[in-house]
């Protein structure tokens, strides 16, 4: 993966609110992660290339990430990034299938944002844990972010809206 893709990947699942100095910041701290003595677990895990550039994305976006095992508390942090918060976390989908509540709130995320054409929740994975570690991006956004996470080979996906 080229520092350029890096670096938009970056600034896509940031919505473009990260400045300049931040984004080259975080491209090289992903583009050299296989050298970053922090992510030397990795080696005991026979982590390729791909897996270091995960962590190493998931670390450099920090502020721009939700992370939670529990769904109620990832909805709160989704809502969080909003001036308007989302409703509450609907308590009809406790004990119901993730995907229909991830169903529902896709359909509150279309609607913010409309000017721009909405956001959409993506999913960033890297293995390592239990944590749902999600990204806000503009729906727009969403093609050329997994174009470019699949060149370099990073899993980020959007996610399941079964109805």
């Amino acid at each position: 993966m080229q520092r350029a893709e890096i670096r938009e990947l970056i600034a896509l699942l940031a919505c473009g609110e990260a400045e300049d100095a931040e984004l080259d910041a975080m491209a090289t701290a992903v583009e050299n992660a296989e050298s970053d003595p922090e992510l030397a677990f990795l080696r005991t895990l026979d982590a390729d290339a791909a897996c270091y550039r995960e962590v190493a994305l998931q670390s450099a976006l920090g502020g721009y990430t939700v992370v939670s095992d529990k769904i109620d508390e990832l909805h709160e942090q989704v809502s969080d990034q909003f001036e308007d918060p989302l409703p509450e976390f609907p308590e009809a989908f406790w004990g119901e299938p993730v995907d229909r509540y991830f169903a529902w709130l896709d359909t509150e995320l279309a609607v913010r944002g409309e000017a721009h054409g909405g956001y959409r929740l993506l999913m960033l994975e890297s293995g390592l844990d239990d944590n749902m570690i999600a990204c806000v991006v503009r729906r727009p956004d969403v093609a050329r972010i997994l174009e470019l996470a699949a060149s370099g080979g990073v899993r980020i996906e959007p996610v399941s809206v079964a109805p």
